[in-house]
C-alpha cells in the first residue's frame, strides 16, 4: 500500500480501482479503525453500485484528505457514478448499527413521496444517493436577505415535513434541523439523514420544523424570520397532533403567515 504522496497525484479525482491500494483512502472508507472491517469488501460494494471515481472534496477532513461528512455512525464523500456527481455513505467501522439497509429503506420510503435525496442504490455498507450541494439551514437563514425567498423556501420544507407526516414516517432528529436540512442555491430545501426513522412511532416532522422556524431561529440568531401569534401557533400545533389533515396544515401556514 502507499500514500498519497508516494503516487504524486495532482487531481483529488481516483479511480475506485486504484483508490483500493491507497493507504489514506482506505482509511476513509474504513474509519476510523481498517483492521476493523473488510476494507476491501467495501471497495467492492461501492464497485457492485456502479461507483467509478472518488472524489476527494468536501467540507470535514479525514486523515488530511477532503469528504463530504463525518457523523458518529458513517462517513459521506462524494463520487463519481456512471458518469455524474453522487454522494456515498460508508458505515463507520464503530458503528452500533449492524448495516445501512434499514436507513437505505427509510429514504426510498421517503422518495414515495418526493423527499430527501434520491436513493440511487444500497449495500449493506454503503448508501449511493443524489449528490445535495447546499448550506444547511441556519447557515442559508442567517446569510439569505430575502424575506420572500426565505418564506418560499420555508413553505416548501413544510410542505415536505406534511407528507412525511400523513404516510407515518417520522424522521426523529428534525428538531436539530441545522444538521439534517440542507438548502440548494435554488432555494429547495433538502430532508437529509434517515438513519433515526420509524414508521412505528407517531410522526413529529412538521411540528418540529415549526418549533425550529418560529422559536429556535430568533434564540439562536436574533432574528425572527416568521410572524405568529405563539399561543394560536401552539395551539393549532396541539390540534394538528391530534389531527393531521389538510386543514389543519393549512391552519399553521395561516398562523405563520405563509399562505400564497
Amino acid at each position: 500500500m502507499v500514500g498519497l504522496g508516494g503516487l504524486g497525484l495532482a487531481s483529488q479525482r481516483i479511480h475506485v480501482d486504484r483508490a483500493r491500494s491507497i493507504d489514506n483512502v482506505r482509511y476513509i472508507v474504513g474509519y476510523p479503525n481498517p483492521s476493523l472491517v473488510d476494507v476491501d469488501s467495501r471497495f467492492d460494494q461501492l464497485r457492485s453500485l456502479g461507483v467509478e471515481y472518488i472524489v476527494l472534496e468536501g467540507g470535514s477532513s479525514i486523515g488530511g484528505l477532503r469528504v463530504l461528512g463525518k457523523g458518529y455512525r458513517s462517513v459521506v464523500i462524494l463520487v463519481e457514478a456512471g458518469g455524474r456527481l453522487a454522494a456515498a455513505k460508508i458505515r463507520r467501522a464503530d458503528s452500533t448499527r449492524d448495516s445501512l439497509v434499514y436507513e437505505a429503506r427509510m429514504l426510498r420510503l421517503a422518495n414515495t413521496v418526493s423527499v430527501g435525496p434520491i436513493l440511487y442504490g444500497f449495500t449493506d455498507d454503503v448508501i449511493l444517493m443524489e449528490y445535495v450541494c447546499g448550506s444547511n439551514i441556519l447557515e442559508w437563514i442567517s446569510h439569505e436577505d430575502d424575506v420572500s425567498r426565505i418564506h418560499g423556501m420555508v413553505r416548501i420544507l413544510l410542505e415536505q415535513a406534511y407528507r412525511l407526516d400523513r404516510m407515518g414516517l417520522d424522521h426523529g432528529e428534525l428538531s436539530r434541523a441545522e444538521r439534517h436540512i440542507l438548502v440548494r442555491s435554488s432555494d429547495e430545501p433538502v430532508i437529509i439523514d434517515f438513519e433515526s426513522a420509524s414508521v412505528d412511532r407517531k410522526p413529529r416532522n412538521l411540528t418540529s420544523i415549526v418549533q425550529y422556524i418560529a422559536f429556535r431561529i430568533p434564540y439562536i440568531t436574533g432574528r425572527r424570520i416568521v410572524e405568529a401569534d405563539r399561543v394560536r401557533l401552539i395551539d393549532d400545533l396541539r390540534r394538528y397532533k391530534q389531527s393531521i389533515s389538510d386543514e389543519s396544515f393549512y391552519r399553521i401556514l395561516e398562523d405563520l403567515k405563509l399562505t400564497r
